[in-house]
């Protein structure tokens, strides 16, 4: 392999025949993210402890950018930079909040579709989803993060699927595919991401967790080359949204700075005859899809930041608000240019990349003339800083990034003079708190959850402005079972922030986790009243007043304000679902019933419906005889709330009326795992293996059963039918009779 120098560089990648990219067929091309992994774990980029022997071999046989730079260290805006060519201030995506790349923007997945290509995209994690505007231009776009039972990973948010998952449904789209058709595919992978989980094989002998993950990640990127096979016509290309910090600069994951531990990532193009080569000089995310393009002779549009390369050098633009988000401090905006880097801080930072890759020598102070330069660099770009969000993320997305680690309060500042680098002392405090709350319950978390509580009122004490560290401490605090130390931090909070809808509705829920009603429906009210428009607030507001005995004045609040919001799945759902259950005696007349129909169907337009909705809207379609309907509802319930038993009776039944023997046999031995004590589901399993034939395995279950319950009638006349089958008529006729005993015993008063 060779190392390009810049003044040897060509235009192309395109390898030594004769033919150009645009003179041959089209290649397949295969773009491939592994989120949060940093550029020196691998193997190919000089790390010797890595097990990537695949991207290793991929860069070997390809071309390894050596100094690639992601342009935020965040997932949703840095895979927006990678799909458009634009950067940040450009596409409008600056952080993983309320920020959608916009339907205006030509994406990656468009041109190709627009170029003849099958479109297909395979994703790992709830912020890789369609709902950020990802979806765009994709034919298929595998995106289901429902939980799995008996997966590694716990997955009630619907936070992210292990690369197996994702790696499975990219190769179904793989085989889907027509004779003749070129295909492009994005397959994204989380594993890397906290908390880290690598199946217990990938961590013997002492294996780092964080290399775990991304030796896991890089078999099953195996895994989908071997269902790709031999072909040489894929171009693949193997990159990353941003690293991680490791502890590194006072940070343990990422979303603060835009220091080479979370900036520098992976960038390697392999396959479709490109020769090996090693390219040295700088290129960002932001250059992918015109080098893509450019590889396999498309057109590339016109007004795009990035350029196809190598050979067309310039500098990489980085941002990070988040410190200004969350702290109020001037965030971290920078440029690279070669080996020279500018942080822009009220303290400016330079480095020399090439002599100090880990940033820890600022030379700024004696490097005046490329300071100045780059300064000069930056504010050629002409970014501008992102406006203040006045949008409020519904509950189910905040929850869900929470449970990513990305934290959703905002200072409100749009501007800081404040210079983190002064108050790294409070950062250290309040970022001690990341990760303590995995360590809850596991040996020594006793003692860093009381080690993080005291760091966190230390930080509050120091700097009481910041809201961070007082939720932290309040969740922490709720996590650990004292929910009324919880409360009182947040109370303490509300003081500085009265209108923090956010602190008032946490307070909320925290009282009625204590079953203070009362005081959950004051601080709902509280938040109600700032903003009428909030279904959150009328959600809390309304479950206080029903735990409260007060359904009626609930109703009519709900009822108010889908006269004023008649598409709000969340208060739609809630209402629907509240009338449902509280059962037809309820409903004055047949108009009552039909007006909790159509809320319930409201509620069912929601990207995830409640818990719940589906289970009454199937009970009405079984009362209406409407079997598929109650099938495919009750169906759909499970499969988001594995937990809703009554849903999944309801499914039996109706599976059994079809004679769908089969089909209930997986669901049963999940209520029998949910149910260890239930001898019912023992008994519906043997029958349901009964009707399929399978009488060794039926005869299994059954013996089972009767060993824990030997005078269950059910049981016993399933095993007298068994013993007839086998011919064992004198042993079937007396467990017939035995069943006759047991059933009459039962039906005695």
């Amino acid at each position: 392999m060779r190392t390009i120098p810049f003044a040897l560089l060509m235009t192309g990648l395109v390898g030594c025949g004769e033919e150009s990219a645009q003179e041959k067929e089209r290649p397949n091309v295969i773009v491939v993210t592994l989120d949060t992994t940093r550029a020196d774990r691998l193997g190919a980029y000089g790390y010797a402890k890595a097990k990537t022997a695949v991207i290793d071999q991929l860069a070997k046989d390809g071309v390894r950018f050596a100094n690639a730079y992601a342009p935020v260290p965040l997932t949703i805006p840095s895979h927006a930079t990678l799909m458009t060519g634009l950067n940040p201030f450009n596409h409008g995506v600056r952080s993983n909040s309320t920020d959608v790349l916009g339907d205006e923007y030509l994406t990656m997945a468009e041109i190709f579709r627009d170029n003849g290509y099958r479109t297909g995209a395979s994703i790992a994690a709830f912020v890789t989803q369609s709902r950020w505007g990802f979806g765009q231009g994709f034919d298929v776009y595998a995106q289901d993060l429902s939980p799995v039972a008996g997966k590694r990973h716990e997955n009630v948010w619907r936070k992210e699927r292990i690369a197996e998952e994702v790696v499975n449904d990219a190769v179904a789209f793989l085989e889907q595919g027509s004779d003749g058709e070129p295909y492009f595919l994005w397959v994204h992978l989380f594993d890397a991401h906290e908390p880290l989980v690598a199946p217990p094989e990938y961590l013997k002998d002492g294996a780092d967790p964080y290399d775990a993950e991304i030796a896991y990640m890089d078999d099953q990127l195996g895994r989908l080359m071997k269902a790709v096979g031999d072909e040489d016509d894929v171009l693949w290309v193997i990159t990353a949204d941003h690293g991680e910090s490791l502890g590194e600069h006072g940070e343990k994951t990422h979303g603060l700075f835009v220091y080479n531990s979370t900036q520098h990532v992976p960038l390697i193009l392999s396959g479709a005859g490109l020769d090996p080569a090693v390219v040295e000089q700088t290129v960002g995310l932001v250059d992918v899809l015109p080098t893509v393009l450019g590889q396999v002779g498309i057109d590339v549009p016109a007004g795009l930041d990035g350029k196809e390369q190598p050979g067309n050098e310039q500098p990489v633009y980085l941002e990070s608000y988040e410190l200004l988000k969350r702290y109020a401090w001037a965030p971290h905006v920078g440029v690279v240019d070669g080996a020279r880097k500018f942080i822009d801080t009220p303290k400016p930072e330079l480095y020399a990349l090439d002599q100090d890759p880990a940033e820890l020598k600022n030379v700024a102070a004696s490097s005046a003339d490329d300071l100045k330069a780059l300064k000069t660099q930056l504010e050629a770009f002409d970014a501008v800083a992102p406006a203040r969000s006045v949008e409020e993320l519904d509950a189910g997305t905040a929850k869900q990034l929470e449970a990513l680690g990305y934290l959703q309060d905002s200072s409100g500042e749009t501007s800081s003079a404040i210079d983190v680098k002064d108050k790294q002392a409070v950062l250290d405090l309040i970022l001690s708190a990341e990760a303590v709350e995995q360590k809850i319950g596991k040996p020594g978390g006793k003692a860093a959850v009381k080690s993080a509580i005291e760091n966190l009122r230390e930080a509050i004490d120091l700097e009481p402005t910041i809201l961070e560290p007082y939720m932290r401490l309040s969740r922490l605090y709720k996590q650990t079972g004292d929910v009324a130390a919880a409360i009182g931090v947040l109370e303490r909070a509300i003081e500085q922030w009265p209108d923090s809808m956010n602190l008032l509705l946490k307070t909320a829920v925290h009282y009625g986790d204590v079953r203070a009603f009362d005081k959950a429906a004051t601080w709902a009210q509280k938040a109600y009243d700032l903003n009428p428009d909030s279904d959150r607030a009328l959600e809390i507001l309304m479950t206080s007043l029903i735990f409260m005995k007060k359904s009626q004045d609930a109703v009519a609040l709900g009822e108010a304000y889908m006269d004023r919001h008649p598409d709000s799945v969340v208060i739609g759902g809630f209402l629907g679902l509240h009338m449902a259950m509280a059962g037809p005696s309820t409903y004055k007349d047949k108009e009552d019933f039909q007006q909790a129909r159509e809320y319930l169907e409201t509620g069912l337009k929601a990207q995830f419906p409640r818990k719940g909705i589906r289970h009454q809207l199937a009970l009405i379609a079984h009362a209406e005889g409407r079997t598929d309907e109650v099938l495919k509802l009750a169906g759909a319930e499970v499969k988001d709330y594995p937990t809703a038993q009554n849903a999944r009776r309801l499914l039996l039944r109706m599976l059994a009326g079809k004679k769908r023997y089969a089909d209930q046999i997986p669901h049963l031995e999940i209520l029998r795992k949910q149910n260890p004590s239930s001898i019912q589901y023992v008994h519906a399993h043997a029958q349901a293996l009964w009707n399929l034939k399978r009488y060794d395995e039926c005869e299994q279950i059954l013996n089972e059963g009767l060993k824990r319950s030997p005078e269950h009638p059910d049981l016993l006349m399933l095993q007298a039918n068994l013993l007839g089958h086998q011919g064992k008529q004198e042993e079937a006729q007396a467990a017939y009779q035995k069943a006759l005993a047991a059933k009459k015993k039962v039906s005695k008063p």
